[in-house]
């Protein structure tokens, strides 16, 4: 069985923020040995509105993981770190 999560990313280009909580995710991930598969999506896109209502995710940059979403220009890093760590 695959034990792998999956992290939905709502990012836009040009946005340090979206950028901030990328490289977070990521470098949790690498060192935490993490099995995650990020999906990132540009919400430049017309799909991705789609995809950030499915995954109640309603600002950007915003994140989905497990069914908890940390979103907006001031999101959390900590939070997000515990999220991800959750994962391990």
């Amino acid at each position: 069985m695959d034990n792998t999560h999956k992290i939905i990313l709502i990012l836009t280009d040009s946005c340090k923020e979206c950028d901030r909580m990328k490289q977070t995710i990521q470098s949790v991930i690498r060192f935490g040995n993490i099995k995650a598969e990020v999906l990132a999506y540009n919400f430049d896109d017309a799909e991705t509105i789609d995809v950030a209502i499915a995954y109640e995710i309603d600002d950007v940059p915003g994140c989905n993981i497990n069914g908890t979403v940390i979103e907006g220009k001031y999101y959390n890093t900590k939070a997000l770190v515990r999220e991800l760590e959750k994962l391990s």
